[in-house]
Protein backbone atom coordinates (compact mmCIF):
# COMPACT_ATOMS: atom_id res chain seq x y z
CA UNK A 1 0.00 0.00 0.00
CA UNK A 2 1.43 3.57 -0.79
CA UNK A 3 3.12 5.20 2.17
CA UNK A 4 0.78 8.14 1.85
CA UNK A 5 -2.12 6.47 2.12
CA UNK A 6 -1.56 4.63 4.94
CA UNK A 7 0.04 8.14 6.66
CA UNK A 8 -3.71 9.15 5.72
CA UNK A 9 -5.94 5.92 7.16
CA UNK A 10 -3.69 5.96 10.25
CA UNK A 11 -4.61 9.85 11.08
CA UNK A 12 -8.25 9.53 10.59
CA UNK A 13 -8.34 6.30 12.73
CA UNK A 14 -6.45 8.73 15.33
CA UNK A 15 -9.66 11.21 15.34
CA UNK A 16 -11.72 8.67 15.01
CA UNK A 17 -10.00 7.73 18.41
CA UNK A 18 -9.85 10.78 20.28
CA UNK A 19 -12.90 11.95 18.98
CA UNK A 20 -15.23 9.32 20.54
CA UNK A 21 -12.75 9.23 23.84
CA UNK A 22 -14.53 9.52 27.10
CA UNK A 23 -12.59 10.69 30.12
CA UNK A 24 -13.50 8.56 33.27
CA UNK A 25 -15.54 10.48 35.81
CA UNK A 26 -12.97 10.29 38.47
CA UNK A 27 -13.77 11.64 42.28
CA UNK A 28 -10.28 13.64 43.74
CA UNK A 29 -10.07 12.56 46.88
CA UNK A 30 -7.41 14.47 49.45
CA UNK A 31 -4.01 14.29 48.97
CA UNK A 32 -1.77 14.81 51.59
CA UNK A 33 2.28 14.94 52.25
CA UNK A 34 3.81 15.33 55.97
CA UNK A 35 7.38 17.29 56.77
CA UNK A 36 8.03 15.70 60.05
CA UNK A 37 10.93 14.45 61.72
CA UNK A 38 12.02 13.76 65.34
CA UNK A 39 11.46 16.95 67.34
CA UNK A 40 11.46 20.76 65.55
CA UNK A 41 14.93 21.08 64.79
CA UNK A 42 14.46 18.28 62.37
CA UNK A 43 11.45 19.43 61.10
CA UNK A 44 13.22 22.69 60.03
CA UNK A 45 15.97 20.47 58.70
CA UNK A 46 13.71 19.04 56.73
CA UNK A 47 11.33 21.73 55.44
CA UNK A 48 14.89 23.84 54.52
CA UNK A 49 15.67 19.76 52.42
CA UNK A 50 12.40 19.81 50.52
CA UNK A 51 12.33 23.39 49.79
CA UNK A 52 16.31 24.98 49.68
CA UNK A 53 17.24 21.46 47.97
CA UNK A 54 19.84 23.06 46.05
CA UNK A 55 21.61 25.02 48.92
CA UNK A 56 21.00 29.02 50.65
CA UNK A 57 23.57 31.20 50.72
CA UNK A 58 21.39 33.01 53.71
CA UNK A 59 19.79 31.02 56.85
CA UNK A 60 18.02 32.76 60.15
CA UNK A 61 18.47 31.17 62.77
CA UNK A 62 16.13 31.17 66.08
CA UNK A 63 15.75 30.29 69.05
CA UNK A 64 13.47 26.80 69.32
CA UNK A 65 11.27 28.14 72.15
CA UNK A 66 11.26 31.90 72.43
CA UNK A 67 8.66 32.70 69.95
CA UNK A 68 8.16 36.02 70.46
CA UNK A 69 12.10 37.17 68.31
CA UNK A 70 11.06 35.21 65.48
CA UNK A 71 7.45 36.04 65.12
CA UNK A 72 8.50 38.58 62.52
CA UNK A 73 11.18 37.32 60.58
CA UNK A 74 9.41 35.31 57.73
CA UNK A 75 8.84 38.53 55.31
CA UNK A 76 12.74 39.11 55.87
CA UNK A 77 13.76 35.60 55.58
CA UNK A 78 11.34 35.50 52.35
CA UNK A 79 12.53 38.53 50.93
CA UNK A 80 16.17 36.75 51.22
CA UNK A 81 14.86 33.54 50.14
CA UNK A 82 16.38 32.15 53.23
CA UNK A 83 15.00 28.98 55.45
CA UNK A 84 14.57 29.20 59.13
CA UNK A 85 16.34 26.85 61.64
CA UNK A 86 16.35 26.42 65.13
CA UNK A 87 18.71 26.26 67.63
CA UNK A 88 19.49 26.24 71.53
CA UNK A 89 20.22 28.98 73.42
CA UNK A 90 23.51 27.89 74.02
CA UNK A 91 24.59 25.52 71.99
CA UNK A 92 23.64 24.67 67.97
CA UNK A 93 22.10 21.37 67.46
CA UNK A 94 24.07 18.88 65.44
CA UNK A 95 21.00 18.86 63.29
CA UNK A 96 21.12 22.33 62.24
CA UNK A 97 24.89 22.36 61.76
CA UNK A 98 24.90 19.86 59.44
CA UNK A 99 22.31 21.62 57.60
CA UNK A 100 24.09 24.80 57.31
CA UNK A 101 26.93 22.73 56.05
CA UNK A 102 24.74 21.13 53.30
CA UNK A 103 23.37 24.16 52.33
CA UNK A 104 26.58 25.75 51.95
CA UNK A 105 25.42 28.96 54.03
CA UNK A 106 27.88 31.73 53.95
CA UNK A 107 25.81 33.92 56.25
CA UNK A 108 23.79 33.23 59.08
CA UNK A 109 21.41 35.54 60.63
CA UNK A 110 20.37 35.71 64.37
CA UNK A 111 16.88 36.66 65.86
CA UNK A 112 17.07 37.97 68.93
CA UNK A 113 19.88 38.73 71.93
CA UNK A 114 22.21 37.44 73.44
CA UNK A 115 19.70 35.49 75.89
CA UNK A 116 18.51 33.79 72.97
CA UNK A 117 20.92 32.81 71.08
CA UNK A 118 24.29 32.67 72.84
CA UNK A 119 27.82 34.51 71.57
CA UNK A 120 28.40 30.45 72.34
CA UNK A 121 26.54 29.54 69.47
CA UNK A 122 27.91 32.38 67.39
CA UNK A 123 31.48 31.65 67.79
CA UNK A 124 30.47 27.86 66.89
CA UNK A 125 28.49 29.23 63.70
CA UNK A 126 31.68 31.51 62.61
CA UNK A 127 34.14 28.53 63.29
CA UNK A 128 32.36 27.41 60.34
CA UNK A 129 33.38 30.30 58.24
CA UNK A 130 29.92 31.29 58.03
CA UNK A 131 29.45 35.16 58.58
CA UNK A 132 27.19 36.28 61.07
CA UNK A 133 24.15 39.10 61.98
CA UNK A 134 22.33 39.60 64.38
CA UNK A 135 18.50 41.56 64.64
CA UNK A 136 18.40 41.95 68.46
CA UNK A 137 16.25 44.65 70.26
CA UNK A 138 15.91 45.03 74.34
CA UNK A 139 12.94 43.32 74.02
CA UNK A 140 10.47 41.12 71.39
CA UNK A 141 9.05 44.67 69.92
CA UNK A 142 11.93 46.19 69.35
CA UNK A 143 13.29 43.17 67.27
CA UNK A 144 9.81 43.44 65.33
CA UNK A 145 10.92 46.80 64.68
CA UNK A 146 14.03 46.04 63.68
CA UNK A 147 13.14 43.42 61.19
CA UNK A 148 10.89 45.81 59.55
CA UNK A 149 13.70 48.25 59.42
CA UNK A 150 15.66 45.33 57.33
CA UNK A 151 12.58 44.80 54.72
CA UNK A 152 13.07 48.28 53.19
CA UNK A 153 10.53 50.46 52.02
CA UNK A 154 6.48 49.16 52.66
CA UNK A 155 2.96 51.42 53.34
CA UNK A 156 1.51 48.83 54.72
CA UNK A 157 1.94 47.12 57.64
CA UNK A 158 0.29 43.91 59.54
CA UNK A 159 -0.13 44.18 63.54
CA UNK A 160 -0.76 41.36 65.76
CA UNK A 161 -0.57 40.75 69.62
CA UNK A 162 2.92 40.15 70.21
CA UNK A 163 2.35 37.80 73.28
CA UNK A 164 0.81 35.37 71.87
CA UNK A 165 2.28 33.52 68.53
CA UNK A 166 -0.68 31.88 66.87
CA UNK A 167 -2.55 35.12 64.79
CA UNK A 168 1.55 35.88 63.50
CA UNK A 169 2.17 32.51 62.34
CA UNK A 170 -1.24 32.42 60.07
CA UNK A 171 -0.72 35.63 58.57
CA UNK A 172 3.04 35.09 57.97
CA UNK A 173 3.06 33.76 54.28
CA UNK A 174 0.66 36.43 52.97
CA UNK A 175 2.65 39.13 54.38
CA UNK A 176 6.08 37.15 52.68
CA UNK A 177 4.43 37.21 49.88
CA UNK A 178 3.35 40.88 50.05
CA UNK A 179 7.22 41.87 51.86
CA UNK A 180 5.08 43.14 54.52
CA UNK A 181 6.16 43.73 57.61
CA UNK A 182 4.39 42.16 60.89
CA UNK A 183 4.26 44.62 64.05
CA UNK A 184 4.06 43.51 67.38
CA UNK A 185 1.95 45.55 70.01
CA UNK A 186 0.56 44.69 73.66
CA UNK A 187 -3.05 44.50 73.21
CA UNK A 188 -4.00 48.02 74.75
CA UNK A 189 -0.57 49.89 74.14
CA UNK A 190 1.23 50.42 70.89
CA UNK A 191 4.78 50.73 72.11
CA UNK A 192 6.78 53.78 71.14
CA UNK A 193 9.22 51.68 69.20
CA UNK A 194 6.56 50.04 67.02
CA UNK A 195 4.33 53.29 66.63
CA UNK A 196 7.29 55.39 65.13
CA UNK A 197 7.68 52.32 62.39
CA UNK A 198 3.65 53.21 61.94
CA UNK A 199 4.32 56.89 61.52
CA UNK A 200 5.25 55.45 57.94
CA UNK A 201 2.58 53.68 56.67
CA UNK A 202 -0.75 54.25 55.20
CA UNK A 203 -2.43 51.29 55.35
CA UNK A 204 -2.44 48.45 58.58
CA UNK A 205 -3.80 45.38 58.90
CA UNK A 206 -4.78 43.93 62.43
CA UNK A 207 -5.19 40.24 62.53
CA UNK A 208 -6.74 39.04 65.71
CA UNK A 209 -9.44 39.96 67.79
CA UNK A 210 -10.23 42.54 69.85
CA UNK A 211 -9.10 40.12 72.97
CA UNK A 212 -5.36 40.93 70.86
CA UNK A 213 -5.73 43.64 69.81
CA UNK A 214 -8.34 45.85 71.67
CA UNK A 215 -10.18 48.78 70.04
CA UNK A 216 -8.78 51.78 71.27
CA UNK A 217 -5.66 50.63 69.17
CA UNK A 218 -7.51 49.60 66.44
CA UNK A 219 -8.52 53.74 65.80
CA UNK A 220 -4.97 55.04 66.39
CA UNK A 221 -4.09 52.65 63.63
CA UNK A 222 -4.14 54.25 60.09
CA UNK A 223 -6.52 52.93 57.57
CA UNK A 224 -7.24 49.71 59.23
CA UNK A 225 -8.84 46.86 58.82
CA UNK A 226 -9.28 43.55 60.88
CA UNK A 227 -8.75 40.07 60.87
CA UNK A 228 -10.59 38.41 64.12
CA UNK A 229 -12.07 35.39 65.27
CA UNK A 230 -12.72 33.57 68.08
CA UNK A 231 -9.98 31.50 68.78
CA UNK A 232 -6.87 31.18 66.71
CA UNK A 233 -8.03 28.26 64.91
CA UNK A 234 -10.72 31.02 62.98
CA UNK A 235 -8.57 33.43 62.91
CA UNK A 236 -6.53 31.63 59.99
CA UNK A 237 -9.49 30.63 58.28
CA UNK A 238 -10.65 34.37 58.09
CA UNK A 239 -7.71 35.21 56.53
CA UNK A 240 -7.95 32.58 53.99
CA UNK A 241 -11.60 33.75 53.53
CA UNK A 242 -10.81 37.45 53.65
CA UNK A 243 -7.53 37.83 51.50
CA UNK A 244 -8.74 35.50 49.10
CA UNK A 245 -6.44 33.35 49.27
CA UNK A 246 -5.33 30.50 46.90
CA UNK A 247 -6.44 26.80 48.02
CA UNK A 248 -4.52 24.83 45.52
CA UNK A 249 -2.18 23.69 48.29
CA UNK A 250 -2.64 24.30 51.69
CA UNK A 251 -0.11 24.15 54.86
CA UNK A 252 -1.33 22.67 58.27
CA UNK A 253 0.18 23.03 61.81
CA UNK A 254 -0.27 22.64 65.09
CA UNK A 255 -1.99 25.54 66.49
CA UNK A 256 -0.66 25.09 70.00
CA UNK A 257 3.01 25.07 69.44
CA UNK A 258 4.92 28.04 67.00
CA UNK A 259 7.99 25.80 65.64
CA UNK A 260 6.68 23.80 62.69
CA UNK A 261 4.53 26.83 61.61
CA UNK A 262 7.18 29.61 61.74
CA UNK A 263 10.07 27.27 60.08
CA UNK A 264 7.17 26.38 57.34
CA UNK A 265 6.02 29.62 56.85
CA UNK A 266 8.57 30.76 53.98
CA UNK A 267 8.02 27.51 52.60
CA UNK A 268 4.21 28.39 52.46
CA UNK A 269 4.76 31.06 50.87
CA UNK A 270 6.85 29.93 48.64
CA UNK A 271 4.55 28.16 47.51
CA UNK A 272 1.42 31.32 47.67
CA UNK A 273 0.28 28.58 50.14
CA UNK A 274 -1.48 29.75 53.34
CA UNK A 275 -1.13 27.84 56.56
CA UNK A 276 -4.37 26.92 58.49
CA UNK A 277 -3.85 25.45 62.01
CA UNK A 278 -5.65 22.14 64.09
CA UNK A 279 -5.22 20.79 67.26
CA UNK A 280 -3.15 17.91 67.65
CA UNK A 281 -5.88 14.69 68.09
CA UNK A 282 -8.91 16.53 65.44
CA UNK A 283 -9.76 19.19 63.25
CA UNK A 284 -11.34 22.71 65.09
CA UNK A 285 -14.99 23.30 63.64
CA UNK A 286 -13.53 26.38 61.55
CA UNK A 287 -11.01 24.58 59.99
CA UNK A 288 -13.05 21.53 58.59
CA UNK A 289 -15.63 24.44 57.51
CA UNK A 290 -13.15 25.95 55.58
CA UNK A 291 -11.66 22.95 54.40
CA UNK A 292 -15.47 21.91 53.57
CA UNK A 293 -16.46 25.17 51.79
CA UNK A 294 -13.61 25.81 50.03
CA UNK A 295 -13.41 21.87 48.37
CA UNK A 296 -9.13 22.12 49.66
CA UNK A 297 -7.64 18.52 49.10
CA UNK A 298 -3.93 19.03 48.84
CA UNK A 299 -2.25 19.19 52.02
CA UNK A 300 0.75 19.57 53.84
CA UNK A 301 1.61 18.74 57.37
CA UNK A 302 4.34 20.20 59.13
CA UNK A 303 5.43 18.42 62.25
CA UNK A 304 5.05 14.72 62.90
CA UNK A 305 2.14 12.92 64.80
CA UNK A 306 2.39 14.28 67.57
CA UNK A 307 1.92 17.53 66.75
CA UNK A 308 -0.69 16.57 63.83
CA UNK A 309 -1.80 13.08 64.44
CA UNK A 310 -2.44 10.37 62.35
CA UNK A 311 -6.01 10.51 62.51
CA UNK A 312 -5.98 14.29 61.14
CA UNK A 313 -4.23 13.01 57.93
CA UNK A 314 -6.23 10.05 57.45
CA UNK A 315 -9.23 13.01 57.63
CA UNK A 316 -7.98 14.94 55.09
CA UNK A 317 -7.06 12.20 52.62
CA UNK A 318 -11.33 12.09 52.24
CA UNK A 319 -11.29 15.13 51.79
CA UNK A 320 -13.41 15.42 48.29
CA UNK A 321 -11.73 18.32 45.85
CA UNK A 322 -12.91 21.04 43.44
CA UNK A 323 -15.70 19.64 41.20
CA UNK A 324 -16.15 23.39 40.19
CA UNK A 325 -14.66 23.86 36.33
CA UNK A 326 -11.92 25.21 34.99
CA UNK A 327 -12.10 27.63 32.23
CA UNK A 328 -8.43 28.27 30.14
CA UNK A 329 -8.79 31.45 27.89
CA UNK A 330 -6.36 30.64 25.10
CA UNK A 331 -5.24 33.38 22.45
CA UNK A 332 -4.24 31.37 19.84
CA UNK A 333 -4.49 27.88 18.75
CA UNK A 334 -1.61 25.78 19.85
CA UNK A 335 -1.10 28.21 23.11
CA UNK A 336 -3.65 25.31 24.54
CA UNK A 337 -0.74 22.89 24.26
CA UNK A 338 2.12 24.96 24.76
CA UNK A 339 0.67 26.95 27.17
CA UNK A 340 -1.70 25.02 29.55
CA UNK A 341 -1.25 21.27 27.83
CA UNK A 342 0.47 20.07 31.43
CA UNK A 343 -2.11 21.79 33.48
CA UNK A 344 -5.56 21.20 31.54
CA UNK A 345 -4.01 17.10 31.59
CA UNK A 346 -3.88 17.45 35.98
CA UNK A 347 -7.38 19.04 36.12
CA UNK A 348 -9.05 16.37 34.07
CA UNK A 349 -6.78 13.83 36.02
CA UNK A 350 -8.55 15.70 39.16
CA UNK A 351 -11.94 15.23 38.21
CA UNK A 352 -12.45 19.02 37.28
CA UNK A 353 -14.27 19.98 34.38
CA UNK A 354 -12.22 22.16 31.78
CA UNK A 355 -12.97 24.48 29.15
CA UNK A 356 -10.93 25.43 26.61
CA UNK A 357 -12.33 29.10 24.81
CA UNK A 358 -10.81 30.35 22.09
CA UNK A 359 -10.46 34.33 21.43
CA UNK A 360 -8.22 34.83 18.70
CA UNK A 361 -8.19 33.37 15.20
CA UNK A 362 -4.09 34.11 14.39
CA UNK A 363 -5.00 34.69 10.88
CA UNK A 364 -1.71 36.55 10.64
CA UNK A 365 1.04 34.15 11.40
CA UNK A 366 3.75 33.90 9.76
CA UNK A 367 3.24 30.04 9.09
CA UNK A 368 1.26 31.31 6.17
CA UNK A 369 3.93 32.69 4.21
CA UNK A 370 5.90 29.51 4.47
CA UNK A 371 3.17 27.05 3.64
CA UNK A 372 2.37 28.53 0.54
CA UNK A 373 6.35 29.32 -0.44
CA UNK A 374 5.94 33.19 -0.95
CA UNK A 375 4.86 36.29 0.99
CA UNK A 376 1.70 37.93 -0.82
CA UNK A 377 -0.35 40.84 0.08
CA UNK A 378 -2.01 39.55 3.25
CA UNK A 379 1.59 39.56 4.86
CA UNK A 380 2.47 41.30 7.48
CA UNK A 381 5.11 42.71 4.76
CA UNK A 382 3.09 42.92 1.81
CA UNK A 383 5.70 44.74 0.97
CA UNK A 384 7.68 41.94 0.05
CA UNK A 385 4.72 39.82 -1.95
CA UNK A 386 6.02 38.05 -4.54
CA UNK A 387 9.37 37.48 -2.87
CA UNK A 388 9.74 33.37 -1.85
CA UNK A 389 10.24 32.15 1.88
CA UNK A 390 11.83 28.31 1.99
CA UNK A 391 10.62 26.19 4.56
CA UNK A 392 13.29 25.21 7.26
CA UNK A 393 11.63 22.20 8.70
CA UNK A 394 10.79 20.21 5.53
CA UNK A 395 13.56 21.43 3.62
CA UNK A 396 11.96 23.03 0.51
CA UNK A 397 10.04 26.13 -0.97
CA UNK A 398 6.42 24.85 -0.89
CA UNK A 399 4.00 25.31 -4.10
CA UNK A 400 0.33 25.05 -3.12
CA UNK A 401 -0.26 23.61 -6.65
CA UNK A 402 2.19 21.26 -7.35
CA UNK A 403 1.46 19.51 -3.72
CA UNK A 404 -2.13 20.23 -4.46
CA UNK A 405 -3.27 22.27 -1.58
CA UNK A 406 -6.81 21.69 -0.39
CA UNK A 407 -7.10 25.86 -0.83
CA UNK A 408 -4.45 26.28 -3.42
CA UNK A 409 -2.66 29.05 -2.06
CA UNK A 410 -3.75 29.83 1.33
CA UNK A 411 -5.90 32.66 1.94
CA UNK A 412 -5.91 34.81 5.53
CA UNK A 413 -9.37 33.76 5.80
CA UNK A 414 -8.95 30.13 4.52
CA UNK A 415 -5.35 30.06 7.07
CA UNK A 416 -7.85 31.31 10.49
CA UNK A 417 -10.25 28.56 9.64
CA UNK A 418 -7.62 25.61 9.56
CA UNK A 419 -6.25 27.31 12.62
CA UNK A 420 -9.25 26.78 14.17
CA UNK A 421 -9.60 23.27 13.08
CA UNK A 422 -6.09 22.80 15.01
CA UNK A 423 -7.73 24.36 18.06
CA UNK A 424 -10.36 21.38 18.20
CA UNK A 425 -8.28 18.16 16.85
CA UNK A 426 -5.47 19.33 19.72
CA UNK A 427 -7.97 19.86 22.58
CA UNK A 428 -9.57 16.57 21.76
CA UNK A 429 -6.48 14.83 21.56
CA UNK A 430 -5.95 16.38 25.16
CA UNK A 431 -9.05 14.62 26.24
CA UNK A 432 -10.93 17.56 26.43
CA UNK A 433 -15.11 16.63 25.56
CA UNK A 434 -15.60 18.69 22.10
CA UNK A 435 -18.97 20.25 24.02
CA UNK A 436 -15.96 21.54 26.32
CA UNK A 437 -14.42 23.30 23.26
CA UNK A 438 -15.38 26.65 22.60
CA UNK A 439 -14.66 29.02 19.57
CA UNK A 440 -15.21 32.52 20.40
CA UNK A 441 -12.08 33.53 18.40
CA UNK A 442 -12.41 37.12 16.56
CA UNK A 443 -10.18 38.25 13.15
CA UNK A 444 -7.06 40.41 14.34
CA UNK A 445 -8.79 43.50 13.87
CA UNK A 446 -11.75 42.53 16.41
CA UNK A 447 -9.36 41.44 18.76
CA UNK A 448 -8.80 43.54 21.66
CA UNK A 449 -9.18 44.34 25.44
CA UNK A 450 -12.67 45.23 24.65
CA UNK A 451 -13.89 42.38 23.01
CA UNK A 452 -11.51 40.19 24.92
CA UNK A 453 -13.35 41.58 28.62
CA UNK A 454 -16.77 40.84 27.11
CA UNK A 455 -15.93 37.00 26.34
CA UNK A 456 -14.30 36.96 29.69
CA UNK A 457 -17.53 38.69 31.51
CA UNK A 458 -19.93 36.44 29.67
CA UNK A 459 -18.07 33.01 31.02
CA UNK A 460 -17.61 33.99 35.03
CA UNK A 461 -21.02 35.05 34.96
CA UNK A 462 -22.19 31.29 33.06
CA UNK A 463 -19.54 29.42 35.86
CA UNK A 464 -19.31 32.22 38.78
CA UNK A 465 -17.55 29.56 40.84
CA UNK A 466 -15.10 28.41 38.09
CA UNK A 467 -11.28 28.95 38.10
CA UNK A 468 -10.37 31.12 35.23
CA UNK A 469 -6.55 30.91 33.84
CA UNK A 470 -5.25 33.33 30.98
CA UNK A 471 -2.10 34.30 29.83
CA UNK A 472 0.32 36.97 32.00
CA UNK A 473 0.24 40.60 31.43
CA UNK A 474 4.10 40.06 31.49
CA UNK A 475 3.65 37.36 27.98
CA UNK A 476 6.34 38.98 25.17
CA UNK A 477 3.78 38.11 22.84
CA UNK A 478 1.37 41.61 22.78
CA UNK A 479 -1.58 39.26 21.83
CA UNK A 480 -1.07 37.19 24.57
CA UNK A 481 -0.30 39.55 27.51
CA UNK A 482 -3.21 41.91 27.09
CA UNK A 483 -5.22 38.73 28.32
CA UNK A 484 -3.65 39.04 31.24
CA UNK A 485 -4.48 42.76 31.78
CA UNK A 486 -8.03 42.11 31.22
CA UNK A 487 -8.53 39.61 33.79
CA UNK A 488 -6.45 41.66 36.11
CA UNK A 489 -8.87 43.92 35.43
CA UNK A 490 -11.68 42.22 36.57
CA UNK A 491 -10.23 41.08 39.61
CA UNK A 492 -9.51 44.75 40.56
CA UNK A 493 -13.58 45.62 39.45
CA UNK A 494 -14.39 42.60 42.15
CA UNK A 495 -16.17 40.52 38.99
CA UNK A 496 -13.80 37.56 39.84
CA UNK A 497 -12.07 37.18 42.81
CA UNK A 498 -8.11 36.31 43.32
CA UNK A 499 -8.17 32.88 44.61
CA UNK A 500 -9.72 31.79 41.30
CA UNK A 501 -7.27 33.35 38.98
CA UNK A 502 -3.94 32.00 37.89
CA UNK A 503 -1.54 33.77 34.82
CA UNK A 504 0.71 31.84 32.50
CA UNK A 505 3.73 31.92 31.02
CA UNK A 506 4.35 30.81 27.14
CA UNK A 507 7.31 28.72 26.63
CA UNK A 508 8.90 31.30 23.87
CA UNK A 509 8.38 34.12 26.77
CA UNK A 510 9.51 31.69 29.56
CA UNK A 511 12.63 29.38 27.85
CA UNK A 512 13.49 31.31 24.94
CA UNK A 513 13.11 35.20 25.56
CA UNK A 514 15.51 35.97 28.03
CA UNK A 515 12.88 38.45 29.81
CA UNK A 516 12.97 37.71 33.53
CA UNK A 517 9.57 38.15 35.49
CA UNK A 518 9.02 40.27 38.51
CA UNK A 519 6.75 37.89 39.53
CA UNK A 520 6.94 34.62 41.51
CA UNK A 521 6.70 31.83 39.31
CA UNK A 522 5.29 27.89 39.87
CA UNK A 523 6.34 24.88 37.25
CA UNK A 524 3.17 22.56 37.15
CA UNK A 525 4.51 18.87 35.57
CA UNK A 526 1.92 16.10 35.28
CA UNK A 527 0.41 14.06 38.14
CA UNK A 528 0.33 11.38 36.20
CA UNK A 529 3.10 10.48 34.03
CA UNK A 530 0.74 8.10 31.35
CA UNK A 531 -0.89 11.48 30.57
CA UNK A 532 2.09 12.49 28.83
CA UNK A 533 0.69 10.26 26.12
CA UNK A 534 -1.77 13.11 25.84
CA UNK A 535 0.25 15.97 25.52
CA UNK A 536 2.46 14.30 23.38
CA UNK A 537 -0.97 13.15 20.81
CA UNK A 538 -1.92 17.07 20.89
CA UNK A 539 1.75 18.09 19.83
CA UNK A 540 1.66 15.19 16.94
CA UNK A 541 -1.54 16.86 15.85
CA UNK A 542 0.27 20.54 15.17
CA UNK A 543 2.55 18.06 12.88
CA UNK A 544 -0.12 16.42 10.54
CA UNK A 545 0.48 17.98 7.26
CA UNK A 546 -1.88 16.42 4.71
CA UNK A 547 -2.23 19.89 2.21
CA UNK A 548 -4.99 18.05 -0.06
CA UNK A 549 -7.38 17.95 3.07
CA UNK A 550 -6.97 20.97 4.08
CA UNK A 551 -4.64 20.62 7.63
CA UNK A 552 -1.18 22.72 6.50
CA UNK A 553 0.72 21.39 10.19
CA UNK A 554 0.45 25.43 10.91
CA UNK A 555 2.08 24.64 14.76
CA UNK A 556 5.09 23.23 13.30
CA UNK A 557 5.36 25.88 10.80
CA UNK A 558 5.05 28.71 13.23
CA UNK A 559 6.68 27.47 16.29
CA UNK A 560 8.60 23.75 15.98
CA UNK A 561 11.03 24.47 18.83
CA UNK A 562 8.66 25.78 21.25
CA UNK A 563 6.40 22.17 20.65
CA UNK A 564 9.77 20.18 20.78
CA UNK A 565 10.48 21.82 24.08
CA UNK A 566 8.00 20.97 25.41
CA UNK A 567 8.25 17.52 24.33
CA UNK A 568 11.28 17.16 26.21
CA UNK A 569 9.84 18.88 29.10
CA UNK A 570 6.23 18.82 29.95
CA UNK A 571 5.62 21.44 32.64
CA UNK A 572 3.73 24.49 32.42
CA UNK A 573 4.22 27.58 34.08
CA UNK A 574 2.44 29.97 36.05
CA UNK A 575 2.03 33.01 39.02
CA UNK A 576 -0.99 34.54 40.96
Amino acid sequence: MNIKVIKVLGFFILICLIAIFIPPKVIAKGITERIGGDDRFEVSVNISKKHWGEGSRTVYLSNYVAFADALSAAPLAFKDNSPILLTYDDRLPNVTKQELQRLKASRVVLIGGKGSISEKVQNEIQSMRISVERISGADRFEVSANIASKIGNYEKAVVTNGLTFADALAIAPYASRNETPILLTKKEEIPKVIQSKLNRVNETLIVGGIGSVSKSIETDLPNSTRIGGQDRFEVAANIIEKLELHTDRVYMATGLTFADALTGSVAAAMENSPILLTRPTALPTTTSSIIKNRKMNNFLILGGTGSVSSNINNNLLKTEGLKTPVVYFVPHADDEVLTYGVDIRNMIASGRKVYLVLLSKGEDSGARDIQNGVYDVESKTPKLAGKPIFCWWHGVYHNPIEEKYLHGHISQAEFAQARVEDFFRASLALGVPKSSIIDESFYLMDYNSVTAKKVMEKYISLYPNADFRTMSEYDQHDQHAFLGKVLEQLEAENKVAKYQTKYFVSIYTGRFSGVSLNEKKYAVTLTKASDSSFVKNAIESYKYFYPEQGIYANGYHSVAIQFNSLEEDMRSVFHY
